[in-house]
């Protein structure tokens, strides 16, 4: 099964500074990464307001995953200042989903 996920941000992306910062795919449950990302300013989203990841690994039917990040994998801008993405673990707000 083929995913593709998006983010969309009310101001820009910014990913400059965000070195060894990542957003990551896991199966519930398992604490092994499945796949990972670090972007920096060469990424193609570097500057707009939605960020696309269309690079996950296949993944099985009927299972479910979930998304989690550090903080700052990430910065946008707000109130003219630039801020940092605030992080997201397993066991706090993180991004859970189930195949078909």
């Amino acid at each position: 099964m083929f995913i593709k996920i998006s983010f969309d941000a009310e101001s820009s992306i910014d990913f400059s500074g965000t070195e060894g910062k990542l957003i990551r795919l896991q199966k519930y449950g398992d604490p092994k990464v499945i796949w990972s990302a670090d972007p920096d300013t060469r990424n193609r989203c570097q500057g707009k307001t939605e960020v696309v990841f269309d690079d996950f690994p296949e993944l099985d039917p009927d299972t479910h995953y979930y998304i989690t990040w550090d903080s700052g994998w990430a910065k946008y801008e707000s109130n003219g200042q630039l801020r940092n993405v605030i992080p997201v673990h397993e066991s706090a707000f993180a991004f859970r989903f189930r195949t078909e």
